[in-house]
């Protein structure tokens, strides 16, 4: 019986040690999102990705999906930010049937007011 990789094995991924990697990879990502003003666009770009591959394999975790939009605001990028905030809202929409702004706009001043803008 061929039983596959480690990782995608849940009696694996569920043992303490691979839980514990996780959480502090997550921890992680989002501090580092809080230093992208000072990063330049390199490292920028390798949070957005870290970030978003965050999101996708931590779907309940409510913070994460603000993350990008807030690092995109922060780089310069609204029209990012805008896109990327218009499709968690419409992801959110979808999955729970609420249509509200996603939580990103109330944490960051640059995305409050790129939505506001957008949404006028």
């Amino acid at each position: 019986m061929k039983l596959g990789p480690p990782e995608r094995r849940p009696e694996v991924r569920a043992l303490p040690v691979f839980t514990a990697v996780d959480d502090e990879h997550v921890a992680a990502v989002k501090e580092a999102a809080g230093h992208v003003p000072t990063a330049g666009a390199v490292l920028t770009e390798h949070v957005l990705v870290t970030l978003r591959q965050a999101a996708s394999q931590h779907p309940l975790d409510e913070s994460l999906p603000a993350r990008p939009i807030e690092v995109l605001a922060a780089a310069g990028r609204q029209s990012e930010a805008l896109e990327t905030c218009q499709v968690v809202r419409a992801r959110i929409a979808d999955e729970i049937g609420l249509d509200t702004v996603p939580d990103c706009t109330r944490h960051n001043a640059p995305t409050s007011a790129a939505w506001t803008a957008y949404s006028a």
